[in-house]
């Protein structure tokens, strides 16, 4: 009896739906206990919906972001950090339309 992997089955099932043959003509046909057929099919099925696990690693950023916006105002520009409150930089942008 040949011992097969779960590569060698995962061929077989490709071969089989290919074939146009039912699986049980199909396992007749190459020798293959119908049983079997079912079990590995049944098996990568399940590996196949199953979570798949990736490693996470956490890696600092080694450099820090200086986003800045500036605004334009005529001949003036004023550069503010992105950190800064909406409502200041509303109530700046009103004041510099006054």
């Amino acid at each position: 009896m040949q011992k097969r992997t779960l590569n060698d089955w995962q061929k077989l099932i490709e071969q089989q739906q290919t074939s146009g043959l039912s699986i049980v003509a199909f396992c007749k046909e190459n020798m293959l206990p119908t049983s079997n057929f079912y079990k590995y099919r049944s098996k990568l099925q399940d590996a196949a919906k199953a979570p798949k696990l990736v490693k996470v690693q956490n890696k600092a950023i080694s450099h820090k972001v200086n986003a800045s916006i500036t605004l334009f105002h005529g001949e003036t520009h004023l550069t503010i950090p992105t950190s800064s409150e909406p409502t200041w930089v509303a109530n700046l942008i009103k004041a510099l339309q006054a």
